[in-house]
């Protein structure tokens, strides 16, 4: 793994949301709207190193989470996209529904793969678990400019954090191959009109850097690593010399 993209990652840890470089996404099915497709093409986990004289964390494990959705309006009008749901763990499956009512029941024999499944909130919505948690993130912020999509066009946008990690979600991390979550939402610009967006799950692997790290990359080259600008608001890849 090249230093840089991983002194990258660690960079965009300090921070909150950041938007930036558009990158579309290809070959996607979407069949039914929403409108909105957001596919999470970058994560990072590391476990911090936290001496046992730390006051109030001792025999406590922590990891830092860094995840870069691009996220994809693909519908003809402008869209204000500001509510951002990530999640990783060993296992996540979307539940059936019927007649609005969920199915309690989640199997427990779910077989991990590279596939990506995609579902689309319609009049029964959409139901999805997980277990053997690793991180979850949820936020919503004010409207403004950096939240806005032109038409049929793409940014990436980064959740970053720090949260404690269970035995059983390390163990899931070390094992390298885990599942992500990923759904946004907002409204049509200057409308009422709610929009959300598919609700996506992908089973990804990972790269393991010393049993600390931990990194998915479908974003960047050898040569590239990402940049965040001071205010938290642009992302952008830049490349080596």
């Amino acid at each position: 793994m090249n230093t840089r993209l991983v002194a990258g990652s660690l960079l965009a840890l300090a921070l909150g949301v950041a938007i930036g470089m558009p990158i579309l996404v290809q070959n996607v099915s979407l069949g039914e709207p929403p409108k909105v497709y957001a596919e999470i093409v970058y994560a990072y986990f590391g476990l911090q190193p936290f001496s046992e004289n730390v006051s109030g964390l001792y025999r406590k494990q922590v990891i830092s989470y860094l995840f870069v959705l691009n996220v994809t309006n693909l519908s003809n009008q402008p869209l204000i996209v500001n509510s951002f749901e990530v999640s990783a763990a060993e296992s996540i499956r979307f539940s059936d529904a019927s007649d609005g009512h969920f199915n309690a029941t989640e199997p427990l024999d779910i077989v991990w793969d590279n596939a990506t499944q995609v579902r689309y909130m319609g009049k029964n919505g959409v139901g999805y678990g997980s277990s053997n948690g690793i991180v979850s993130r949820s936020e919503s912020f004010p409207e403004g400019n950096a939240y806005y999509w032109s038409p049929n066009t793409s940014k990436l946008v980064a959740l970053t954090g720090m949260a404690e990690i269970s035995d059983l979600g390390l163990h899931a991390l070390r094992a390298e191959k885990i599942f992500v979550f990923s759904h946004v939402a907002g409204k049509v610009y200057e409308g009422r009109l709610s929009i959300s967006g598919a609700f996506v799950i992908k089973g990804i692997k990972l790269e393991i850097i010393k049993e600390r790290e931990f990194i998915y990359n479908k974003l960047l080259k050898a040569n590239q690593s990402l940049h965040i600008t001071n205010d938290g608001t642009g992302v952008t890849i830049v490349s080596g010399n």
